[in-house]
């Protein structure tokens, strides 16, 4: 092994062989002739046993071999049985995890990733696993399973691998350039004797920075994958965080890091993952959502792949750290943009980055500007504590826009617009020069066509750095599907957001639209159709669907279809999906087989159609479910056997399992749940545990509990609470014991809550004393306790670290104040960090004005105020329904410091007074700075004063800034019920009125 290679997996798990053996206090010999007794033991034991001779253990220790899953377990517990038959001192004298079986488990699977150590002479040879024990159902293999590929060989930087499918990422000691990550590179200053030398200034840490620290520690000392996700705005440091807090990782020298830059990328690259990688998403929302220049990519698929990597204990650790702006989290997470639904699971738990350093981080970046100059002259200039904007150039880059000539800001200008309208954050130049255009009047356009040089002196602005940080635009590598030769260029962050919150209300040229149709691929223009009909642009979208029809994208005809649907235009819907069907359109035929089964024998055909054409069983199952809804469970089950042969996936039969278990058929959907896992589904085990929970079949949910935890599917356990009855607790007991006893995280806390649910509160209190304890079992524990032990509660919530304590905090505060202990509240809150802390006063406050207390909840806000002042514009709105004549100090506080929330919040109020001159005032303040459900609020106010037509194009532009189809589903606009029914119909057009009838015909 060279001096620059990191530590073999396989070497240490070898070594860690020999300490087992060791361990026992047995000769080598004796140990072999024991374990083969114990694995014999266990249940289903292999027709041939394999032999624990001296030379196999041998084998195992020089990392020649790597024993089977099976042994690893027959191993440990023959050590831990020699130890206990021969007196020896107790486990915690030994190293770390040797006689646990998960630990060893998790050692082997990262061990089978890497290439055996080979002996002189010899070629490396390995034992493959064999099939895992079950009790009586199906067992996956524990090597390979086929939706579970085996995770990619670990070979450390040298010479070529052995491995035929090389890992994603470098090693993470390579990674040596932040910027190539994106992290921004620091403003430039004069340099002075303290002046640093490389890009970056040194770090400050901050509060987020503990919270970030604890989740990559789990990763690297515990083995436990997991999601990391950190949110603020463009500059607040949320990639410089993020890459400092690798620092752990980096100096272990056996982690990967791998930074796809788009979802195309993700989907292709995440089955070979390796295990100890770190998947950097910068900007995660470029990753979770399809761009609309091309490509594309099936976004519940990139998020099911995501979500398995993360729960797969056979390629376990993988750490996804990810970041996004705070709008961005809250698009995702409250399901506006439909096209993101899918990720809503995975996004838990977000680590806020402040915009502000607090006085503790000031002080802390006064220490640290004694040996880099441009931190002493941010502790000196850097407005409102906002010391990360002004380190990443963010004032320059905006004044550099404001002051942009004519040209220069046409294309800054179209560049926002671009990625306004989902385009990839690669933007090609000849997309840009054909857009600027758009941006600029008759005139302008004449003076510029007389300068052949206009677009090369906008670039030259638009490009240039900003005090050495980046500029308005920075060219950018392409997509790997590029034209070759054509430049793309990346929009500054400072800058896309900008065009995110303060053009969200603009309406799009429509030119911009038409020149975007014409610089995508057949696949870009289904997803610009898309973005056009999601914002209420249905003309436009349909005629895009035939622009993608004509470059030879056949869903289109489908995609044209659903929305015609969606319109309420049966007739049309019903010809185009026709034509959809002719065209050999999976989800088209699959739909025609569905509909027709009642009056029109042909449904049987269409659906046999249907099955040839298909790629994938989702439209098929979409349409036998169907069928099965309507009654017709004979026939339905008939189409589900069908599809099942013709894509053993497991999908066909789990949707036929759950709804068998709706209609009380266990044992028929038991049938199918075995198939599934015959065919190699492994959620199946999970949601086979879920259902005989549900149907009160214990015993059968602990053998399937087992399975589930052996294959690392136990993401969804433990998601309901329903009460269990009081005969069924003996049982139920036992399966959430086992649950505990298996490592689950969140079983301990389903387990209280069940028994909570069904009245049994002490027995719940008991099931949480358990230390050490999360957050969220401490939160339970605060709710459950009586008054007279709440001390309790406090002491455990003072054993929490400091970043844990964000989740049971507001809870133990509440329940102090309800018991009449609020000195003991407010010291509570004295000792959180400052997030916890702003939360927690919140809470304290509306218990105290609920309890009639206004005046001391005044206090409690004033002093979450203190500590953020963002957190006025909530106090405002808790006052306003408490009825408390102080709301209106707080809404002009907030109003002060330009809150958009509380100006459209306090537009509400004076709407409710009937002041709409003056509501429609802050109503506008507040949709200029991104609030875009001011415009529909302001919409309303228009029309109650009696301005039907101008709250028409209110609503046209707030539908034209909105992604959420649901809006135009069940549509509210004010004025004539025949208006009404025709933007229904036939949507907006592209300048915000509302659109004329217009024919949808079949193309020629």
């Amino acid at each position: 092994m060279t001096d620059h290679e990191p530590p073999s997996v396989r070497r240490q798990f070898a070594a860690r062989v020999v300490e087992l053996i060791d361990a026992s206090g047995l000769k080598r010999a004796e140990f072999a002739r024991r374990a083969a007794l114990i694995e014999r033991k266990l249940p289903e034991p292999p027709k041939r046993a394999p032999s624990f001779s001296e030379q196999r253990l041998s084998d195992w220790c020089s990392g020649r071999n790597v024993p089977n899953e099976r042994v690893v377990i027959a191993l440990v517990h023959t050590a831990a049985q020699a130890r206990r038959s021969q007196g020896l001192p107790p486990a915690d004298q030994l190293p770390p995890g040797i006689l646990s079986v998960d630990r060893w488990l998790r050692w082997r699977r990262l061990a089978t990733t890497e290439r055996p150590v080979e002996q002189p002479g010899e070629r490396a040879t390995g034992q493959p696993g064999e099939r895992a024990a079950g009790s009586g159902l199906p067992a996956p293999a524990p090597g390979a399973a086929p939706t579970d590929p085996l995770a990619p060989q670990i070979t450390p930087p040298g010479p070529a691998s052995l491995a035929p499918h090389e890992p994603v990422g470098d090693w993470l000691t390579e990674a040596t350039d932040p910027l190539a990550l994106g992290v921004h590179r620091s403003i430039a200053v004069p340099r002075g004797r303290s002046a640093g030398s490389s890009a970056l200034p040194p770090y400050v840490r901050r509060a987020h920075d503990e919270r970030l620290a604890a989740g990559v520690g789990a990763a690297a000392t515990a083995g436990e994958s997991g999601l990391l996700w950190l949110t603020g705005e463009s500059s607040y440091g949320k990639s410089r965080a993020c890459w400092e807090a690798l620092g752990v990782l980096r100096r272990r020298g056996d982690w990967r890091l791998w930074a796809p830059h788009s979802a195309e990328e993700a989907l292709a690259g995440l089955h070979r993952v390796a295990p100890q990688t770190v998947i950097w998403l910068d900007e995660t929302r470029y990753t979770c959502l399809p761009a609309t220049g091309g490509g594309g990519v099936d976004g519940r698929q990139l998020a099911d792949r995501i979500d398995d990597l993360i729960h797969s204990t056979r390629r376990a650790p993988v750490l996804v750290l990810g970041t996004m702006w705070t709008r961005t989290w809250h698009e995702l997470t409250a399901g506006i943009d439909p096209r993101a639904r899918c990720f809503q699971s995975l996004l838990r738990d977000p680590i806020p980055v402040p915009p502000r350093f607090t006085d503790d981080d000031m002080r802390a970046l006064r220490r640290a500007a004694n040996t880099d100059a441009r931190l002493a002259a941010a502790s000196e200039q850097a407005a409102d504590g906002e010391v990360a904007q002004w380190l990443a150039g963010t004032p320059v880059v905006l004044a550099r826009w404001e002051a942009a000539p004519e040209n220069a800001r046409a294309l800054l200008l179209a560049a926002m617009d671009i990625r306004r309208l989902g385009h990839d954050q690669r933007i090609p130049l000849a997309l840009l020069e054909a857009a600027v255009p758009v941006y600029l009047s008759p005139s302008q356009r004449e003076r510029l066509l007389r300068r052949p040089d206009w677009l090369r002196e906008a670039l030259s602005y638009a490009t240039e750095e900003c005090l050495g940080a980046a500029g308005p635009l920075t060219p950018t590598p392409p997509p790997a599907d590029a034209p070759p030769g054509v430049p793309h260029y990346r929009l500054s962050d400072v800058l896309d957001q900008y065009g995110q919150e303060q053009r969200t209300v603009e309406p799009v040229p429509p030119a911009l639209w038409r020149t975007l149709a014409e610089h995508t691929d057949a696949t870009g223009l289904l997803e610009l159709a898309r973005t056009a009909h999601h914002r209420g642009l249905y003309r436009l979208a349909h005629d895009l669907c035939r622009d993608a029809l004509r470059a030879g994208n056949r869903g289109a005809w489908w995609q044209a279809a659903e929305f015609l649907r969606q319109q309420g235009r049966i007739p049309e819907a019903d010809a185009w999906t026709e034509a959809a069907a002719e065209a050999s359109d999976a989800a088209a035929l699959a739909w025609m087989a569905s509909r027709w089964w009642e009056t029109d024998p042909a449904g049987d055909p269409w659906f046999a159609r249907a099955v040839d054409a298909a790629a994938d069983a989702e439209p098929l199952v979409d349409a036998a479910g169907h069928l099965y809804d309507c009654g017709d469970r004979k026939r339905a089950q008939e189409w589900y056997d069908v599809i099942i042969d013709r894509f053993p996936d497991g999908t066909a039969a789990l949707d036929f399992a759950w709804r068998s278990v709706e209609v009380n058929r266990w044992d028929e959907a038991l049938r199918y749940y075995e198939k599934a896992v015959r065919d190699g589904n492994l959620d199946a085990y999970q949601l086979a545990c879920v259902d005989a929970v549900y149907v009160r079949r214990w015993s059968e949910a602990q053998v399937w509990l087992t399975l589930a935890v052996a294959v690392g599917r136990t993401r969804h356990l433990f998601e309901s609470y329903a009460p269990v009855p009081d005969e069924d607790w003996p049982e139920a007991n036992v399966f959430f014991r086992e649950a505990v006893a298996s490592g689950l995280a969140e079983a301990r806390s389903a387990w209280a809550s069940t028994l909570a649910a069904s009245g049994r509160e002490e027995e719940a209190l008991g099931v949480l004393e358990v230390v050490p304890a999360d957050g969220f079992e401490v939160s339970q524990y605060a709710q459950l306790l009586p008054d007279d032990r709440l001390d309790e509660a406090v002491a455990r919530l003072h054993a929490l670290p400091l970043p844990e304590r964000n989740i049971p905090a507001p809870v133990v505060v509440s329940r102090l104040i309800h018991a009449d202990r609020v000195s003991d509240a407010r010291q509570v809150c004295a000792a959180l960090p400052a997030a916890a802390r702003v939360s927690s006063l919140h809470a304290g406050a509306a218990w105290l004005l609920a309890a009639g207390r206004p005046e001391s909840a005044l206090t409690w806000f004033d002093e979450a105020a203190s500590i953020d002042p963002a957190s006025m514009a909530d106090a405002a709105r808790a006052l306003e329904g408490a009825g408390h004549d102080r709301a209106r100090h707080y809404y002009a506080r907030a109003l002060e410091a330009e809150d958009a929330q509380a100006q459209r919040w306090f537009a509400d109020t004076l709407t409710a007074a009937r002041s709409f001159g003056e509501a429609l005032t802050w109503y506008e303040k507040a949709w200029r700075q991104g609030e875009v459900q001011a415009l529909k609020s302001a919409a309303e106010a228009v029309y109650a004063a009696g301005r039907d037509q101008e709250a028409l194009v209110l609503y046209g532009r707030y539908w034209g800034a909105r992604t959420d189809p649901l809006m135009r589903a069940r549509p509210s606009p004010p004025g004539e019920e025949a208006t009404v029914a025709r933007v229904r119909r036939y949507g907006w057009n592209i300048d915000g009125a509302p659109a004329g009838e217009w024919a949808a015909p079949l193309p020629p």
